[in-house]
């Protein structure tokens, strides 16, 4: 009675509480075990529930990855395929390698503003670039600072 109560109710979220609860249960039924209210007979089919474990290659291959630069998607990508190919295991999420490379406890630097030394040169060669911008989106170039006419002085250069 309490369950079809819950089941009617407006809350989705008990609903789907219950829900899952029933197709374990329901699951377990199937396989002749008996229900002990955990998901251990679910973990190889629910994809949320799947990890990195830790001291494995997948471990060692997360770090290589984002050590190298990949992003996130890149790096399960790398995982996934290394656990189909090689293993014969089920993919996992980007959660489950996320999890597992803040898990590895990264030190992560940030790269601090500097000043940007060259003198005109750069200044210049950053003045030509935005006018090549600044043509490319159509926006006028002011009168007088056309930046590939180099006997002229550039806006930098004064």
């Amino acid at each position: 009675m309490l369950i079809k109560e819950y089941m009617q109710s407006k809350d989705p979220h008990a609903f789907r509480v219950i829900h899952a609860v029933l197709e374990r249960v329901e699951c377990c039924a199937e396989r002749g075990e008996e229900y002990d209210g955990l998901t251990q007979g679910l973990v190889k089919q629910r994809i949320g529930k799947r990890k990195v474990l830790p001291g494995t290659w997948e471990m060692e291959l997360i770090a290589n990855c984002t050590e190298d630069g990949l992003s996130l998607s890149h790096t399960t990508d790398a995982v996934n395929g290394y656990r189909v190919e090689e293993m014969g295991l089920p993919l996992v999420g980007r959660s489950a390698v996320y999890t597992a490379y803040k898990s590895t406890q990264p030190v992560e630097t940030l790269v601090g503003v500097r000043s940007q030394e060259g003198g005109p040169e750069w200044a210049n060669a950053g003045w030509r670039w935005a006018a090549q911008k600044m043509i490319r989106f159509g926006i006028p170039i002011p009168e007088g600072h056309e930046p590939w006419d180099v006997t002229k002085p550039t806006p930098l250069d004064a």
